[in-house]
């Protein structure tokens, strides 16, 4: 069900925005061809790295990062070592991370991941109860999931700092899982130790038993490890499976993929507002570059920018009440906000001389952090929510911006040798000095977005023609394909 909205209507367009070239190749026919614009008349759209470069892709290897040399500093703990001795550690080695993530990495070197004494070795034997598919189901799962998190590393049974004990049953038409948490005993099955965790989580069927167990998951980070988990978040992405780019959500892990446009055209850039009910994006569905926003649940869709020229880059504001957009309805491409019903618009940029583009706020809401071209090529900045003068963060070539959710690091694209793209990371309080590049690789990475632990980056990746989804790990350097079989996975975005 679409509801359109008046802000911006109009008929006929007097401008126009060129596309990229993944985008001329992809248009859907319903796209008219536009005659060439001058920059006076329209800036290309969406002025993303894709638009500025032409980027297609290469015959390039997956990307990968190489590690300084040494065991894990955790692998001889004691064997009475309890998590509340493990936690400080953990804590310390953030802010390690912190500091040791700062000098610029020349852009033809890989990169060097310090070994950080991160995670607790975590014995996982299999669930035992009266269903063992049940069992083995809820095993394999928080396995995955205690693993993906970053903080525990899965080890033999036995042999971890801290063992698991699971118990799955069903019964009265659903399940229950019940699991306990034990530093290393000298007992059978490490339950001789001290007890650090007992949680009991239940489903009505089948169908809930990832998300329960993607609930016990997270509750073990929150409980055990201090951290926020991950497991039940979701990640937005554009794929081209029916022949159209359209808006698709999945698990964080790859699994559940359901399609959620159906516009039969161009989608781009999906951003999710923090509770996770709604996503904005781009779409060409009226044939136009006009900014929509759809409910997750139901479908519902609102469109809540239709201006002459270009309305894209849509990002909720944390609170959902507010958008940061890019419109070019007074001629130049500027940032504005606008309510998130599309009312209100408030100008917060005025170069003429260049053009924003990928606006993503602060976590606090109080700032906005975008690129801005208008030193020549893209460059990240950054600007007060309600306007006032703009502060380069980076140099050129940087784009794509996104806030870490801890406040401490931005993540971006930026420009290698060779013309190639990888992610990037810095701290806006000193970007000259941590200005880190976090992936190193012959293909194109891009399109970076945190999660909310503020650890893990999922980002593109494009090689021999072919886009993918990585999940990048920024304290260990691994990054891990997500797997998805469907054509050309890009413009992720992670929940919230």
């Amino acid at each position: 069900m679409e509801k359109s909205e008046p802000h911006g209507e109009h008929r006929p367009r007097p401008l126009t925005p060129a596309l990229s070239r993944r985008e001329r190749e992809n248009r859907s026919p319903t796209v008219p061809r536009f005659r060439p614009l001058s920059r006076t008349d329209c800036h290309p759209f969406p002025l993303s790295l894709r638009e500025w470069a032409g980027v297609r892709g290469s015959e390039a290897n997956s990307c990968r990062l190489v590690a300084r040399p040494g065991s894990h500093p955790q692998a001889g703990r004691r064997a009475e070592a309890a998590p509340t001795f493990i936690l400080p550690t953990v804590a310390r080695c953030l802010v390690a991370a912190v500091a040791l993530g700062i000098g610029l990495v020349h852009a033809s070197a890989q990169v060097l991941v310090e070994k950080f004494p991160y995670a607790t070795m975590t014995s996982l034997p299999p669930f035992t109860g009266n269903d063992a598919n049940l069992a083995a189901q809820a095993t394999k799962i928080l396995s995955s999931d205690l693993d993906r998190s970053g903080w525990f590393k899965i080890v033999a049974p036995g042999s971890g700092e801290i063992n698991i004990v699971g118990v799955a049953n069903r019964g009265g038409g659903g399940f229950t899982l019940n699991v306990q948490i034990f530093s290393r005993g000298s007992g059978a099955g490490g339950s001789s130790g001290r007890q650090v965790y007992s949680g009991q989580f239940s489903g009505s069927g089948e169908g809930q038993i990832r998300q329960k167990v993607h609930e016990l998951a997270d509750d073990i980070v929150a409980k055990v490890a201090k951290q926020k988990g991950i497991a039940q978040t979701r990640i937005a992405f554009i794929s081209k499976r029916t022949g159209n780019k359209e808006v698709y959500v999945m698990d964080y892990d790859g699994y559940n993929v359901v399609q959620l446009t159906r516009d039969g055209t161009i989608s781009a850039r999906p951003r999710w507002s923090s509770d996770r009910s709604r996503i904005a994006y781009l779409s060409y569905k009226s044939k136009w570059p006009d900014a929509y926003v759809i409910e997750v649940g139901s479908g519902r869709r609102t469109r809540v920018a239709a201006y002459p020229g270009i309305n894209t880059g849509p990002a909720f504001s944390p609170s959902g009440n507010q958008l940061a957009i890019v419109l070019s309805k007074d001629g130049n491409p500027e940032l504005y906000v606008i309510d998130a019903n599309g009312g209100n618009p408030r100008r917060l940029t005025r170069t003429p001389k260049g053009a924003e583009a990928s606006p993503c706020w602060s976590p606090d809401g109080s700032k906005i952090v975008f690129s801005y071209d208008g030193f020549g090529l893209p460059s990240i900045c950054v600007m007060g929510a309600d306007g006032g003068n703009m502060t380069r963060l980076t140099g050129s070539f940087f784009t794509e911006p996104d806030w870490s959710p801890t406040g401490n690091l931005i993540a971006c694209v930026g420009r290698v040798g060779g013309g190639k793209f990888q992610v990037f990371t810095f701290d806006p309080a000193s970007p000259s000095n941590t200005l880190k590049q976090q992936t190193s690789d012959g293909g194109d990475c891009q399109d970076p977005t945190w999660a909310p632990d503020g650890r893990h980056i999922v980002f593109s990746k494009t090689s021999g023609y072919r886009s993918q989804l990585y999940v990048l790990d920024v304290l260990t350097g691994s990054a891990t394909n997500l797997g998805l079989n469907l054509s050309d996975c890009v413009e992720p975005a992670w929940s919230k």
